[in-house]
């Protein structure tokens, strides 16, 4: 077994599974020696300790298995940091170690780990569809939110244009009352006026014919005066 590891992490390497080692300075340093046994039976109890952690300490733990993958790229530790990966909540790109470990499981001639590793690696791809299809999900819950926004503030500035133009009309009828109002009182004026122009047109008939009857008569007495002198 030990023979097949050696071989399939020397396959690794010349299979480009080997990028510069960047390390992050952030993070502390691990040791990979509790995660060189790569059997069925050493990655079930794996997977059995790391089931009786609570989320934050499974993601503690995969965290601390990715930092030694980054710096110690056996086979062993891909398998640790897979079975990690694959325990909610997780850490790093599941899908880019689910193809490493797809590509390494030929190499595997235990039949009982190459067993456990298929199983797994459907589970891990059933968990990445998942996880896509949520992100999907994600973006359109966020699209959506985005047009329900959209159509929320054009329907706000609707109703603001329809609050203006109903106050620009009732401004209008109050002016318009306003205008009603005035003409009103300038009939009543003109009314009045007419009256009074028709009350004086009647005071001056009534003068003028008092005016004609005293010329009568003092055409009268002016005609008497004159019989008199002529007598």
């Amino acid at each position: 077994m030990a023979m097949c590891l050696a071989a399939a992490l020397g396959l690794a390497s010349c299979a480009g599974f080997d990028p510069p080692r960047a390390k992050d300075p952030y993070l502390p340093p691990a040791s990979a020696g509790p995660y060189r046994e790569a059997s069925a039976s050493a990655l079930v109890a794996y997977g059995a300790s790391l089931a009786v952690l609570d989320a934050a300490g499974r993601a503690f733990e995969c965290q601390r298995v990715l930092s030694i993958y980054r710096g110690d790229r056996q086979l062993p530790v891909l398998f640790h940091l897979f079975i990690a990966q694959t325990a909610p909540p997780g850490c790093g790109d599941l899908r880019a170690t689910t193809r490493e470990v797809q590509a390494m499981r030929a190499v595997v001639t235990d039949p009982m780990l190459r067993n456990f590793l298929t199983v797994q690696i459907l589970a891990a791809e059933g968990r990445v569809e998942a996880a896509a299809e949520r992100q999907e999900l994600e973006r359109a819950l966020r699209r959506a939110r985005y047009n329900l926004k959209q159509s929320m503030s054009r329907h706000r500035q609707s109703i603001s244009q329809v609050r203006d133009t109903y106050r620009r009309m009732k401004s209008r009828d109050a002016e318009a009352r306003q205008l009603k109002q005035r003409v009103d009182e300038l009939k009543s004026v003109e009314q009045g006026l007419s009256q009074s122009v028709r009350s004086r047109d009647a005071e001056a008939r009534q003068l003028k014919e008092k005016l004609d009857a005293l010329k009568s008569i003092e055409r009268e007495i002016n005609e008497t005066e004159r019989r008199e002198d002529y007598d």
